[in-house]
C-alpha cells in the first residue's frame, strides 16, 4: 500500500510544494484551538456556576459562626451582669415594700436556719 501524501489526501496531484499549505495548517491549527478554547471556556463557566454559590454559602456559613462566637464570648458576660443588676434592683424594689417589722423577722429567721444548719 502506498502511503498517500497529505497533499493528496487534501486533493491536490502532482509535484507540490509544502510552503502552500502553511496558511491552511494555521488555519486549522488555530480553528482547533479556538474550539478546545471555547469548550474550555464552557466547561469553566460550568464549573464556576457551580463554585460561586457554594463559595458565597461557605462564606455566609462563616459569617454566621463568627457572629454567634461573638455573641457568645462578649455579649454573655454582659448579659449575666445585667441580670445580676436586675437581682438587685428587685431585691432592693422588695425590700421596701416589705414593712421593717416584716423584714427583720425574715432575716431573724434565716439567720436561725443558718445557724442551724
Amino acid at each position: 500500500i502506498p502511503q498517500r501524501s497529505f497533499a493528496y489526501n487534501l486533493g491536490v496531484e502532482g509535484e507540490v510544494n509544502y510552503f502552500h499549505f502553511v496558511p491552511v495548517l494555521l488555519k486549522i491549527y488555530f480553528e482547533k484551538r479556538l474550539v478546545n478554547f471555547l469548550k474550555f471556556e464552557m466547561c469553566g463557566l460550568f464549573i464556576l456556576a457551580l463554585f460561586l454559590p457554594a463559595l458565597f454559602s461557605l462564606f455566609t456559613f462563616g459569617t454566621t459562626i463568627l457572629l454567634v462566637h461573638r455573641i457568645w464570648t462578649k455579649e454573655r458576660p454582659l448579659m449575666k451582669k445585667a441580670q445580676d443588676a436586675a437581682f438587685r434592683l428587685y431585691d432592693q424594689l422588695f425590700q421596701s415594700l416589705v414593712p421593717k417589722g416584716l423584714n427583720d423577722k425574715f432575716l431573724k429567721m434565716e439567720e436561725s436556719k443558718s445557724k442551724e444548719a
